[in-house]
C-alpha cells in the first residue's frame, strides 16, 4: 500500500483529499452518524431520527438494522460477530461513507 492511502482491495481513499477538503470550505461541514440496532427501532423512529434530521447537520447517515427514509442515507450493514465489534465496524463504515469535516456519532445501545 502506498504511503498516504487507506482502503481495502481496489477501493482507495487518498488521505490528502481529507486535508484539502477542509481548506476548500469556508465553514466546516458536520455529519451525524447513527449506529442502529434492531432492538431499538421504535426509539429511533420516535425520538432519534426526527431530532437528527431537523438538527441541521450537513449529512445524516444511519448504519445498521433500520430502514430508508427522508433526510438521511441508510447503509444496511448487518451484525457480523454478535459483539461490540459490530458497533465499531458500523462506525468505521459510517466514517468512510461521509464527506464531512466533523463527525458526531449517536449509538442507540451505548
Amino acid at each position: 500500500m502506498d504511503k498516504g492511502r487507506f482502503g481495502f482491495g481496489s477501493e482507495y481513499v487518498w488521505l490528502g483529499d481529507f486535508k484539502n477538503r477542509a481548506r476548500l470550505r469556508t465553514t466546516p461541514s458536520i455529519a451525524c452518524i447513527v449506529i442502529a440496532s434492531a432492538d431499538r427501532r421504535e426509539l429511533l423512529d420516535d425520538l432519534v431520527m426526527p431530532s437528527a434530521v431537523t438538527e441541521g447537520f450537513d449529512e445524516v447517515v444511519v448504519v445498521g438494522d433500520y430502514h430508508s427514509g427522508v433526510g438521511y442515507r441508510h447503509l444496511p450493514i448487518p451484525d457480523m460477530l454478535g459483539t461490540t465489534v459490530d458497533a465499531q465496524i458500523k462506525r468505521d463504515v459510517g466514517t468512510m461513507a461521509t464527506t464531512s469535516d466533523w463527525l458526531v456519532y449517536l449509538c442507540d445501545d451505548h
